[in-house]
Protein backbone atom coordinates (compact mmCIF):
# COMPACT_ATOMS: atom_id res chain seq x y z
CA UNK A 1 0.00 0.00 0.00
CA UNK A 2 2.96 2.42 0.08
CA UNK A 3 3.42 2.38 -4.07
CA UNK A 4 1.60 5.35 -4.64
CA UNK A 5 3.45 7.51 -2.40
CA UNK A 6 6.99 6.41 -2.98
CA UNK A 7 6.13 6.54 -7.02
CA UNK A 8 5.28 10.16 -7.18
CA UNK A 9 7.96 12.55 -8.02
CA UNK A 10 6.98 15.21 -5.89
CA UNK A 11 6.48 13.00 -2.21
CA UNK A 12 10.24 11.44 -3.04
CA UNK A 13 11.83 14.73 -2.95
CA UNK A 14 10.09 16.23 0.05
CA UNK A 15 10.24 12.42 1.78
CA UNK A 16 14.00 11.55 0.86
CA UNK A 17 16.04 14.15 3.01
CA UNK A 18 13.99 12.97 5.54
CA UNK A 19 14.42 9.32 4.99
CA UNK A 20 16.10 8.83 8.46
CA UNK A 21 13.06 10.60 10.40
CA UNK A 22 10.71 8.58 8.15
CA UNK A 23 12.45 5.20 8.22
CA UNK A 24 11.87 5.83 12.39
CA UNK A 25 8.39 6.84 11.70
CA UNK A 26 7.70 3.35 9.67
CA UNK A 27 8.71 1.54 12.30
CA UNK A 28 6.81 3.23 14.83
CA UNK A 29 3.68 2.40 12.31
CA UNK A 30 3.91 -1.22 12.38
CA UNK A 31 4.36 -1.55 16.08
CA UNK A 32 1.12 1.62 16.59
CA UNK A 33 -0.99 -0.41 13.50
CA UNK A 34 -3.14 -2.84 15.67
CA UNK A 35 -3.16 -0.46 18.86
CA UNK A 36 -3.22 3.23 17.71
CA UNK A 37 -6.28 5.21 18.07
CA UNK A 38 -4.19 8.82 17.41
CA UNK A 39 -1.34 9.85 15.29
CA UNK A 40 -0.35 11.70 18.89
CA UNK A 41 1.47 9.09 20.17
CA UNK A 42 3.52 8.60 17.18
CA UNK A 43 4.65 12.48 16.67
CA UNK A 44 5.60 12.36 20.34
CA UNK A 45 7.72 9.23 19.72
CA UNK A 46 9.64 10.72 17.13
CA UNK A 47 9.92 14.82 18.56
CA UNK A 48 11.68 12.81 21.67
CA UNK A 49 13.74 10.65 19.19
CA UNK A 50 14.61 13.24 16.51
CA UNK A 51 14.82 16.42 18.23
CA UNK A 52 12.71 18.41 15.92
CA UNK A 53 9.65 20.65 16.58
CA UNK A 54 6.61 20.04 14.50
CA UNK A 55 4.41 22.81 13.63
CA UNK A 56 0.69 23.44 14.35
CA UNK A 57 -0.20 22.18 11.13
CA UNK A 58 0.92 18.39 11.96
CA UNK A 59 -1.21 18.21 15.19
CA UNK A 60 -4.25 19.34 12.67
CA UNK A 61 -3.14 16.98 9.84
CA UNK A 62 -3.25 14.14 12.83
CA UNK A 63 -6.57 15.02 14.09
CA UNK A 64 -7.85 14.64 10.33
CA UNK A 65 -6.00 11.59 9.31
CA UNK A 66 -6.28 9.35 11.72
CA UNK A 67 -9.47 8.91 13.60
CA UNK A 68 -9.70 6.12 15.98
CA UNK A 69 -9.47 2.39 14.86
CA UNK A 70 -7.33 3.32 11.16
CA UNK A 71 -6.17 0.71 8.92
CA UNK A 72 -2.52 -0.05 8.65
CA UNK A 73 -2.44 1.55 5.16
CA UNK A 74 -4.19 5.04 6.09
CA UNK A 75 -2.07 5.18 9.40
CA UNK A 76 0.97 4.58 6.96
CA UNK A 77 0.33 7.09 4.79
CA UNK A 78 -0.80 9.71 7.44
CA UNK A 79 2.77 9.20 8.96
CA UNK A 80 4.27 9.84 5.93
CA UNK A 81 2.30 13.45 5.45
CA UNK A 82 3.34 13.76 8.98
CA UNK A 83 6.63 13.57 8.48
CA UNK A 84 6.61 15.91 5.35
CA UNK A 85 4.71 18.17 7.48
CA UNK A 86 7.30 17.96 10.62
CA UNK A 87 9.60 18.53 8.34
CA UNK A 88 8.17 22.35 7.40
CA UNK A 89 8.63 22.87 11.32
CA UNK A 90 11.89 21.80 11.59
CA UNK A 91 14.39 24.48 13.04
CA UNK A 92 17.55 24.26 12.39
CA UNK A 93 20.46 25.40 14.69
CA UNK A 94 22.24 28.25 14.05
CA UNK A 95 25.21 27.39 16.13
CA UNK A 96 28.53 28.88 14.11
CA UNK A 97 30.86 26.50 14.23
CA UNK A 98 29.83 23.75 11.69
CA UNK A 99 31.34 20.81 11.50
CA UNK A 100 31.78 17.60 8.87
CA UNK A 101 32.89 14.67 10.03
CA UNK A 102 33.41 13.59 6.34
CA UNK A 103 35.63 16.79 5.85
CA UNK A 104 38.64 14.42 5.30
CA UNK A 105 37.40 11.36 3.82
CA UNK A 106 36.97 8.13 5.04
CA UNK A 107 38.06 6.52 8.41
CA UNK A 108 41.35 5.57 7.79
CA UNK A 109 42.20 9.05 5.80
CA UNK A 110 40.57 11.21 8.92
CA UNK A 111 43.06 9.07 10.98
CA UNK A 112 46.10 10.02 9.20
CA UNK A 113 45.27 13.75 8.76
CA UNK A 114 44.40 14.11 12.54
CA UNK A 115 47.76 12.52 13.08
CA UNK A 116 49.98 15.05 10.41
CA UNK A 117 48.16 17.66 12.39
CA UNK A 118 49.39 16.67 15.88
CA UNK A 119 52.75 15.78 14.79
CA UNK A 120 53.02 19.23 12.74
CA UNK A 121 52.12 20.49 16.68
CA UNK A 122 54.16 18.98 18.62
CA UNK A 123 57.13 19.40 16.42
CA UNK A 124 56.36 23.11 17.62
CA UNK A 125 55.40 22.86 20.48
CA UNK A 126 58.90 21.37 21.00
CA UNK A 127 61.02 23.75 18.85
CA UNK A 128 59.35 26.56 20.88
CA UNK A 129 58.34 25.28 24.49
CA UNK A 130 57.86 29.21 25.26
CA UNK A 131 54.48 28.84 22.89
CA UNK A 132 52.98 25.99 25.24
CA UNK A 133 50.72 27.99 27.63
CA UNK A 134 49.55 30.91 25.11
CA UNK A 135 48.64 28.42 22.10
CA UNK A 136 46.17 26.58 25.04
CA UNK A 137 44.76 30.34 25.72
CA UNK A 138 44.35 30.96 22.18
CA UNK A 139 42.32 27.96 21.35
CA UNK A 140 40.63 28.92 25.00
CA UNK A 141 39.87 32.59 23.79
CA UNK A 142 38.48 31.20 20.52
CA UNK A 143 36.26 28.73 22.25
CA UNK A 144 34.65 31.59 24.60
CA UNK A 145 33.31 33.38 21.31
CA UNK A 146 30.46 30.97 21.90
CA UNK A 147 27.79 32.65 23.58
CA UNK A 148 24.79 30.42 24.80
CA UNK A 149 22.37 32.76 24.60
CA UNK A 150 22.42 33.11 20.87
CA UNK A 151 24.15 29.80 20.70
CA UNK A 152 26.75 31.52 18.29
CA UNK A 153 30.65 30.85 18.26
CA UNK A 154 33.05 28.49 19.14
CA UNK A 155 36.75 27.44 17.81
CA UNK A 156 36.01 28.31 14.31
CA UNK A 157 39.41 30.26 13.53
CA UNK A 158 37.19 33.46 14.29
CA UNK A 159 40.11 34.88 16.60
CA UNK A 160 42.68 35.51 13.56
CA UNK A 161 40.21 38.50 13.04
CA UNK A 162 39.82 39.67 16.48
CA UNK A 163 44.06 39.76 17.83
CA UNK A 164 43.91 43.34 18.25
CA UNK A 165 41.18 43.27 21.06
CA UNK A 166 41.96 43.52 24.69
CA UNK A 167 40.74 40.00 25.25
CA UNK A 168 43.58 38.28 23.14
CA UNK A 169 46.21 40.68 23.65
CA UNK A 170 49.64 38.71 23.54
CA UNK A 171 48.20 35.90 21.70
CA UNK A 172 49.54 37.12 17.99
CA UNK A 173 52.81 34.48 18.24
CA UNK A 174 50.75 31.64 18.93
CA UNK A 175 48.02 32.80 16.16
CA UNK A 176 50.72 32.93 13.82
CA UNK A 177 52.14 29.82 14.95
CA UNK A 178 48.97 28.22 13.79
CA UNK A 179 48.62 29.59 10.62
CA UNK A 180 52.44 28.60 9.89
CA UNK A 181 51.49 24.78 11.33
CA UNK A 182 48.62 24.76 8.55
CA UNK A 183 50.13 26.49 6.14
CA UNK A 184 52.89 23.02 6.00
CA UNK A 185 50.27 20.65 6.37
CA UNK A 186 47.85 22.31 3.01
CA UNK A 187 50.73 20.87 1.23
CA UNK A 188 49.33 17.30 1.79
CA UNK A 189 45.84 17.58 3.93
CA UNK A 190 43.06 19.97 3.38
CA UNK A 191 43.44 21.13 7.14
CA UNK A 192 41.03 23.89 8.38
CA UNK A 193 42.47 27.31 10.60
CA UNK A 194 39.94 25.62 13.17
CA UNK A 195 40.81 22.35 13.28
CA UNK A 196 44.87 23.53 13.61
CA UNK A 197 43.57 25.12 16.37
CA UNK A 198 41.48 22.98 18.26
CA UNK A 199 44.47 20.58 18.45
CA UNK A 200 46.65 22.88 19.36
CA UNK A 201 45.52 23.43 22.79
CA UNK A 202 45.20 19.32 23.39
CA UNK A 203 48.50 18.80 21.82
CA UNK A 204 49.93 21.45 24.37
CA UNK A 205 48.75 19.52 27.16
CA UNK A 206 49.52 16.34 25.90
CA UNK A 207 53.09 17.51 24.75
CA UNK A 208 53.84 18.65 28.54
CA UNK A 209 52.68 15.31 30.09
CA UNK A 210 49.11 15.59 30.12
CA UNK A 211 46.43 13.28 29.19
CA UNK A 212 45.39 13.12 25.60
CA UNK A 213 42.39 15.46 25.11
CA UNK A 214 39.63 14.34 22.21
CA UNK A 215 38.80 16.38 20.08
CA UNK A 216 36.04 16.75 16.90
CA UNK A 217 37.78 18.25 13.19
CA UNK A 218 36.20 18.64 10.51
CA UNK A 219 35.55 22.33 11.51
CA UNK A 220 34.96 25.19 8.67
CA UNK A 221 36.58 28.30 8.90
CA UNK A 222 34.83 31.71 10.13
CA UNK A 223 34.93 34.47 7.91
CA UNK A 224 35.26 37.30 10.09
CA UNK A 225 35.31 38.11 13.59
CA UNK A 226 33.04 37.19 16.19
CA UNK A 227 30.97 39.57 18.63
CA UNK A 228 32.58 40.43 21.68
CA UNK A 229 29.73 39.45 23.64
CA UNK A 230 30.85 38.91 27.29
CA UNK A 231 34.69 39.18 26.50
CA UNK A 232 34.10 43.12 26.10
CA UNK A 233 36.84 44.47 28.27
CA UNK A 234 38.29 40.68 29.48
CA UNK A 235 41.75 40.61 29.24
CA UNK A 236 44.30 37.74 30.27
CA UNK A 237 47.08 40.11 31.76
CA UNK A 238 44.36 41.70 34.21
CA UNK A 239 41.91 39.27 35.10
CA UNK A 240 39.76 39.18 37.79
CA UNK A 241 37.14 36.48 39.13
CA UNK A 242 34.51 38.68 38.26
CA UNK A 243 35.57 39.13 34.43
CA UNK A 244 36.77 35.46 34.48
CA UNK A 245 32.90 34.31 35.37
CA UNK A 246 31.29 36.39 33.05
CA UNK A 247 34.03 35.63 30.32
CA UNK A 248 33.17 31.71 31.14
CA UNK A 249 30.06 31.80 32.27
CA UNK A 250 28.81 33.00 29.26
CA UNK A 251 29.75 30.37 26.81
CA UNK A 252 28.40 27.98 29.55
CA UNK A 253 31.47 26.87 31.27
CA UNK A 254 31.24 26.50 35.46
CA UNK A 255 33.44 27.79 38.13
CA UNK A 256 35.30 24.11 38.06
CA UNK A 257 35.86 24.71 34.21
CA UNK A 258 37.63 27.89 34.82
CA UNK A 259 39.88 26.36 37.54
CA UNK A 260 40.38 23.44 35.66
CA UNK A 261 41.64 25.37 32.64
CA UNK A 262 43.59 27.69 33.76
CA UNK A 263 45.55 25.38 36.17
CA UNK A 264 46.40 23.55 32.53
CA UNK A 265 47.79 27.07 31.64
CA UNK A 266 49.92 27.21 34.36
CA UNK A 267 50.90 24.22 34.34
CA UNK A 268 52.61 24.76 31.11
CA UNK A 269 53.58 28.35 32.36
CA UNK A 270 56.03 26.34 34.49
CA UNK A 271 57.26 23.74 32.04
CA UNK A 272 57.92 26.78 29.47
CA UNK A 273 59.67 28.53 32.22
CA UNK A 274 61.42 25.15 32.84
CA UNK A 275 62.56 24.29 29.70
CA UNK A 276 63.58 28.15 29.21
CA UNK A 277 65.92 27.85 32.29
CA UNK A 278 67.36 24.40 31.18
CA UNK A 279 68.35 25.41 27.91
CA UNK A 280 69.96 28.72 29.04
CA UNK A 281 72.00 26.61 31.87
CA UNK A 282 73.01 24.25 28.97
CA UNK A 283 74.02 27.03 26.30
CA UNK A 284 76.07 28.71 29.45
CA UNK A 285 77.83 25.05 30.06
CA UNK A 286 78.39 24.31 26.31
CA UNK A 287 82.03 24.04 24.99
CA UNK A 288 83.46 25.46 22.49
CA UNK A 289 83.09 24.04 18.76
CA UNK A 290 86.29 23.27 18.35
CA UNK A 291 86.61 21.11 21.34
CA UNK A 292 84.19 18.74 19.58
CA UNK A 293 84.16 16.42 16.92
CA UNK A 294 81.40 13.56 15.54
CA UNK A 295 82.96 11.29 17.30
CA UNK A 296 82.51 12.92 20.37
CA UNK A 297 79.08 13.57 19.20
CA UNK A 298 77.68 10.46 17.89
CA UNK A 299 80.25 7.52 19.14
CA UNK A 300 81.03 7.23 15.38
CA UNK A 301 82.87 8.24 13.03
CA UNK A 302 81.02 10.14 10.19
CA UNK A 303 77.75 11.78 9.97
CA UNK A 304 74.77 10.19 11.14
CA UNK A 305 70.72 10.78 10.11
CA UNK A 306 67.83 12.42 12.32
CA UNK A 307 66.25 9.72 14.34
CA UNK A 308 68.62 6.55 13.36
CA UNK A 309 71.13 5.22 15.51
CA UNK A 310 74.57 3.22 14.44
CA UNK A 311 74.69 -0.18 14.88
CA UNK A 312 77.97 -2.01 16.40
CA UNK A 313 78.40 0.94 18.72
CA UNK A 314 76.70 2.90 21.40
CA UNK A 315 75.66 5.88 20.91
CA UNK A 316 75.98 8.88 23.29
CA UNK A 317 73.44 10.90 21.34
CA UNK A 318 69.86 9.03 20.92
CA UNK A 319 66.86 10.11 19.43
CA UNK A 320 63.68 9.39 20.67
CA UNK A 321 61.46 9.55 17.11
CA UNK A 322 57.89 9.01 19.23
CA UNK A 323 58.93 12.47 20.90
CA UNK A 324 59.59 12.79 24.71
CA UNK A 325 57.52 14.89 26.83
CA UNK A 326 58.47 17.88 28.10
CA UNK A 327 56.94 17.81 31.66
CA UNK A 328 54.63 15.92 33.99
CA UNK A 329 51.73 17.38 34.16
CA UNK A 330 50.82 17.15 37.82
CA UNK A 331 49.52 19.40 40.46
CA UNK A 332 52.15 20.99 41.27
CA UNK A 333 50.65 24.93 40.31
CA UNK A 334 48.17 24.38 42.42
CA UNK A 335 50.47 23.62 45.35
CA UNK A 336 52.80 26.46 44.77
CA UNK A 337 49.91 28.62 44.11
CA UNK A 338 48.54 28.21 47.71
CA UNK A 339 51.78 28.58 48.91
CA UNK A 340 52.44 31.42 47.56
CA UNK A 341 49.16 33.30 48.68
CA UNK A 342 50.58 35.96 49.92
CA UNK A 343 53.89 36.58 47.53
CA UNK A 344 53.59 39.57 45.28
CA UNK A 345 55.11 37.28 42.69
CA UNK A 346 51.49 35.74 41.62
CA UNK A 347 50.21 37.08 38.52
CA UNK A 348 46.55 38.98 38.10
CA UNK A 349 45.36 35.55 36.61
CA UNK A 350 46.74 33.45 39.62
CA UNK A 351 45.37 36.08 42.26
CA UNK A 352 41.81 35.75 40.65
CA UNK A 353 41.74 32.12 41.18
CA UNK A 354 42.33 32.50 44.63
CA UNK A 355 39.80 35.84 45.42
CA UNK A 356 37.09 33.85 44.84
CA UNK A 357 35.83 31.16 47.33
CA UNK A 358 34.39 28.59 44.73
CA UNK A 359 36.99 29.08 42.62
CA UNK A 360 39.73 28.87 45.52
CA UNK A 361 37.60 25.48 46.41
CA UNK A 362 38.63 23.99 43.44
CA UNK A 363 42.29 24.87 43.27
CA UNK A 364 42.74 23.27 46.54
CA UNK A 365 40.73 20.11 45.57
CA UNK A 366 43.29 20.00 42.41
CA UNK A 367 46.46 20.68 44.76
CA UNK A 368 45.50 17.71 47.03
CA UNK A 369 44.88 15.40 43.59
CA UNK A 370 46.68 15.21 40.62
CA UNK A 371 44.28 12.27 39.46
CA UNK A 372 41.49 13.85 39.78
CA UNK A 373 42.92 17.25 38.31
CA UNK A 374 44.05 15.34 34.72
CA UNK A 375 40.69 13.78 34.60
CA UNK A 376 38.78 16.63 34.70
CA UNK A 377 41.02 18.85 32.28
CA UNK A 378 40.54 15.98 29.58
CA UNK A 379 36.83 16.20 30.05
CA UNK A 380 36.89 20.13 30.67
CA UNK A 381 38.38 20.35 27.29
CA UNK A 382 36.24 17.74 25.35
CA UNK A 383 33.38 20.58 26.70
CA UNK A 384 35.41 23.76 25.44
CA UNK A 385 36.36 21.94 22.03
CA UNK A 386 32.69 21.31 21.53
CA UNK A 387 31.42 24.53 22.19
CA UNK A 388 28.77 25.50 19.31
CA UNK A 389 29.22 22.53 17.56
CA UNK A 390 27.02 22.26 14.75
CA UNK A 391 27.10 18.45 12.95
CA UNK A 392 25.98 18.18 9.40
CA UNK A 393 23.49 15.50 8.40
CA UNK A 394 21.99 13.05 9.85
CA UNK A 395 25.05 12.25 12.49
CA UNK A 396 23.55 15.36 14.25
CA UNK A 397 20.74 13.07 15.37
CA UNK A 398 21.20 10.24 15.35
CA UNK A 399 24.91 9.33 16.38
Amino acid sequence: GTAPIWRSTTMSRLLLPMLPVATMAFTHTMAYSRHTTSMRPLLSSMRASAEFEPSAACDSLADRLCPQHTSRRALFTATALAVVAANAGVRPSVAAVSIDPERYGDKELLVAALNKIRQAIGNVCAEKPELLPSLLLLTISDALSYQKDSDKGGIDGSIRFELERESNAGLKAAADAVTEIRSGLLRTTQASYADVLALAGAEAIEVAGGPRCLVQIGREDAKAPEDEGLRAGFSWDSASATTLRSAFGGSGLSAQDIVALLGAVGTLKQTATRLRKEKAASAADAPDDDDIDQEDVFGVSGSVAYGSVPTGKTSSLSVNVKGDKLGKFDNSYFKSLLSSANSNSLSPLDRALLSDKELKSYVETYAGSKQKFREDVRATYARLQGLGGNFKGARMLFE
